[in-house]
């Protein structure tokens, strides 16, 4: 019954104030937070719910067998609590590959009667990789309704597959302890936050402001010079600073972040974090773009460039190669790996050594498009690498490309619209 309160008041929310991705900020899935719900719903949860997960979290994990407990029932709290929903029918299917910021994390499965889904773990993963994306790989660990998993915060974990028709609702609890401060995590919050910022008020934005942007990076830098002081190996922390970077225009130090990040991640996470190589991918083209535009095609700043596409191109084949070899829950799914072509294309194009570059950047391209239909960056790609074949087929090749970036483009903005649209309505 209190399972199906919640689920209840979460879609009178819903319907009310919208579903959205605030907290995870992810497009794979909706949520509302515990503050939204109504007084009674939230009520039930803090009164209830929350402390007889207090007194399990406390007993389960960090209780000794000689009874000494380093965190009791009452240095716990929460700090966030949303139900999520996950449904299959309008792409809201999964939670990429993450760790969550606090202490602990419990996950209370509010339905039952989906197919699929479920958390997948790393440290549940065989050892060996090769696992691959095969049916059955990479599985969710599922519980009944009303049922808790409760995992330590930094553990490496997704929200695997939804797949059918039905629905999947959970609610999902951030602990801290005043026992265990964790101050680099903290930071990285705020780092998330001030990253957020810079997001909203970007180029692409309805609403840009190039100033914000900058103080927003600038705050994200020096958060992340304190994080990397308490904590010099963190992957995390160094991988953050690459968008913070690039909002800056410092494209050199956002490549060695990414370098860095990479490196630390091949070293302490056997899944490896995808999004991490992908960025790292995309700095790199960033960087040799910027290093012809200003050697002005001399041969030091040609040679400079090639290397750069170089090393862009075989991080670009990492990206695909851990696609193919890490289960689906800890990749994000297709459009994930229509990027990574995308990129990869991309960078074949504009490094151009020889005829193999350029034919190998075609097919690459043209499947990227294939796997994701909207990818625009794919369809732009391929429609610049139709006008340098030239020819009067290449030229009507490359038309229908800018037509496909345009139709996509125009279908994305009124969609952001109606979104704008609903919020407004919404409020009045």
């Amino acid at each position: 019954e209190t399972c199906d309160a919640i689920i209840s008041a979460a879609e009178r929310t819903g319907r009310s104030e919208g579903w959205a991705s605030r907290y995870t900020l992810q497009s794979t899935q909706t949520e509302v937070h515990l503050s939204d719900l109504p007084e009674e719903t939230r009520s039930l949860v803090l009164r209830d719910l929350v402390p007889r997960l207090c007194r399990t979290i406390s007993r389960r994990m960090f209780t000794f067998e000689d009874g000494t407990c380093t965190a009791p029932p009452e240095s716990l709290c929460i700090y966030d609590a949303l139900v999520i929903k996950y449904d299959p029918r309008l792409g809201l299917s999964h939670l990429v590959a993450h760790a969550d910021f606090g202490l602990v994390a419990a996950t209370v499965q509010l339905n039952d009667g989906f197919e699929g889904g479920g958390t997948w773990y790393q440290c549940l993963e065989s050892e060996e990789e090769g696992a691959g994306n095969a049916v059955g790989a990479g599985d969710g660990l599922r519980t009944g309704k009303g049922h808790v998993t409760v995992h330590a915060g930094p553990l490496w974990h997704a929200g695997a597959h939804t797949t059918g028709y039905a629905p999947r609702y959970i609610m999902t609890i951030f602990f801290l302890s005043d026992r265990h401060v964790d101050a680099n995590r903290r930071i990285q919050n705020r780092v998330i936050n001030a990253l957020r910022v810079a997001e909203m008020y970007g180029e692409s934005s309805p609403n840009p402001d190039e100033e914000k942007v900058g103080r927003a990076a600038e705050a994200a830098e020096a958060l992340l010079g304190c994080s990397l002081k308490l904590h010099p190996l963190d992957a995390e922390s160094h991988a953050d600073l690459v968008p913070a970077y690039r909002r800056l225009n410092n494209l050199e130090m956002a490549v060695e972040a990414g370098r860095t990040a990479c490196s630390i991640g091949m070293l302490t996470n056997r899944s490896r974090n995808f999004g991490t190589w992908f960025q790292l991918g995309e700095s790199l083209v960033a960087l040799a773009e910027q290093v012809k535009e200003r050697g002005n095609n001399s041969p030091v700043s040609i040679m400079e460039t090639n290397r750069l596409l170089t090393e862009a191109v075989a991080t670009y084949r990492e990206v695909l190669r851990l696609y193919d070899v890490q289960p689906l829950a800890a990749t994000g799914g297709p459009s994930f790996r229509s990027s990574a072509l995308g990129g990869l294309g991309g960078a074949l194009r504009r490094r151009a050594l020889s005829d193999e570059d350029t034919i190998e950047a075609g097919l690459v391209l043209e499947e990227a498009t294939m796997v994701d239909p909207e990818n625009v960056a794919a369809w732009s790609e391929l429609g610049l690498l139709m006008e340098m074949a030239g020819g009067e087929a290449a030229e009507q090749a490359a038309k229908v490309c800018k037509s496909q970036v345009i139709m996509i483009g125009m279908k994305k903005r009124q969609e952001a619209e109606a979104r704008a649209k609903q919020m407004t309505d919404k409020k009045k």
